[in-house]
Parts: C-alpha cells; structure tokens; sequence
C-alpha cells in the first residue's frame, strides 16, 4: 500500500518538497565533564647565581634564555632557582649558652616579627626580621631545670613549646616572651600549628599512636579530638598544604577543617545542637614496610614541594 506522504518520522506523515531535503549529521552530545583542564608552569628556573630565568627554549640546542631579571633589590634563592626580595645575605657569628647535639636538637620556627629557636630548656629569639642590621639571638625564655624542648610550633603568632620531658605544653608569647601553661593536661612531644590549630601527639608509654587535634568551640572552650594511626608516632612537619606524620611503618597527610559545632536554638522544638568535630582523616600514602629504626625520621622537612628525612 503506497504512503499518503513521503516520508514517517516517528510515526508521523510528512512530504518532502524537492530540493528541500538536507540531510546533517546531529550535534555531538556534551561532554561529561567540558571544563577545558590545563597544565600552569611557572619556569623553569635556572641559571645560578643572580640570575632567575622565567623560560628556555627547548630549540634550538643550547637552550636559551628567554627573558630574565636581576636587581639590586632581589637575591637568588633555592639553590639560585628562583629569587626572594632581599638586598643581600651575610655570614654572622653568634653565641648561645645551648649547644645542639644528637640528644640535643635546634627547632626553628618565624613567628610574629621574629624567628626563634628552642633548643635544650630555652628559648632564642632573632632581632625582628624587618631590621637593616642583625645582631646576637638573645634567650628570650628559659624553661628552667627538668625541661627539654622536643618542638616548636606556630599558633596564632605565637608558639607553642612540645617537651619531651612529659609536662604540658607551654605557650609562649612572641611578644611579651611569656610562658604559660596552653591547655591544662595537653602534653606533646611533636606537632605543627595548622588552620590556627595544633596537631601534635604526647607519644604516651601504650598509646604512642595516638594523634590528637585541637579545636575550639562554638562558645570558646577548648576541646580534642583523637585519631589513631598505625604505629607509633615519630615526627610531624608541613608539607603540601597539610601536616606530614611519620610513624614507624608508614607516612600520612593530615588536612581538613576544624568545626566549633552549633549551639541548642531555644526558638526551636526539640533541637539538638551540632557537636564540634574535626572534618578530615588521616590519609596514608607510603607503607616502607619495615619497623623504623630508632633514628630514622628524627626530622621532616619540605623544601620545593618535596618532603625530606
């Protein structure tokens, strides 16, 4: 039986006036996901000493510059990879009454106008960092008899001082260069200040793996919250954004955010207020497999987006 019209496209009739029929292919369906994602490189740079190289060519061989700068108001830095606004850099004699040692270890931090270092039962305090001149460290805090530092850490431009003797940690003010107890009963040995927070780990005898979080409430008082890694805990630095833990089998990043919770709304029926919490884990990226060796992992540091030991 011959159709009334030309053509039935989805069971409907149409007829098809000559000439008038084009066909096209329909358009391509959008990607899942069309974000355009590119690859930013800053570089390299190169070049040494008073030099910093934005870019080489690949070809032709040598490579060669293709801009760069130099300045009496910048310096190199990173190995002369790259520059910091700096006139210049001079070698300075200095002495402190500690002297570091293998059982005795230097821990540096920059807090407030100054950089400081805890080393045995003191603190040293550098002039401010804006000064034109840098003259001696002066002990600017001293723990007294019974007290060694294991750790510096920054918190809310001031440190907190971790001792490996056992006593709770301290706060010291960066300013007045005064001592006082942090938290009654927080004892640490290793730690590192993040999000206006501490990270740290009192490494007690039986319960060395366990890593605890500072955090503060939605009314201002203090309170912890606990994580528990693999093995006992070694040492902590930032790396990438986040603190890098070392434990004696394997290597975490811990991130995330500390919440304060909410309080109870009275103008609500039956509400129930949101406890404070911390919104993030530990997450393990390397297992070597092996029992750490007592002086394995005694530092962690990052440089250049690497993490050393």
């Amino acid at each position: 039986m011959p159709l009334p019209n030309d053509i039935t496209l989805n069971g409907v009739e149409y007829s098809v006036v000559p000439g008038a029929y084009r066909k096209r292919n329909a358009p391509a369906a959008a990607a899942v996901n069309p974000r355009d994602v590119r690859r930013l490189t800053l570089g390299p740079f190169g070049g040494g000493q008073r030099q910093a190289l934005a870019s080489h060519t690949r070809n032709p061989q040598p490579a060669t510059q293709s801009s760069s700068w130099d300045s009496v108001g910048v310096a190199p830095c990173f190995d002369g990879q790259g520059i910091e606004p700096f006139p210049f850099s001079a070698a300075f004699t200095d002495t402190i009454g500690d002297v570091p040692s293998m059982t005795s270890r230097a821990y540096g931090v920059i807090a407030g106008s100054s950089a400081f270092i805890g080393l045995g039962r003191r603190i040293y305090k550098s002039v401010a960092l804006t000064n034109g001149t840098w003259s001696a460290l002066t002990a600017a805090a001293d723990l007294g008899v019974g007290f060694t530092i294991a750790g510096l850490a920054y918190y809310l431009d001031d440190l907190l001082v971790m001792l490996s003797t056992g006593q709770d940690i301290r706060k010291f003010n960066t300013v007045t260069n005064s001592l006082s107890v942090w938290r009654t009963g927080e004892k640490g040995q290793v730690g590192a200040g993040y999000k206006g927070q501490l990270i740290y780990a009192p490494k007690l005898v039986n319960n060395q793996e366990e890593l605890r979080l500072s955090g503060t409430k939605w009314n201002g008082n203090a309170v912890t919250h606990l994580r528990y890694l693999d093995s006992p805990i070694l040492s902590m630095a930032l790396f990438n954004g986040e603190v890098a833990i070392a434990t004696r089998t394997s290597l975490y990043l811990m991130g995330g955010d500390p919440y304060p919770g909410e309080a109870d709304d009275a103008t609500v029926t039956a509400d129930t207020s949101k406890a404070p919490e911390w919104r993030g884990n530990p997450r393990p990226i390397m297992t070597h497999g092996a029992f750490a060796a007592d002086d394995d992992f005694i530092f962690l540091c990052s440089y250049r987006g690497r993490l050393y030991t």
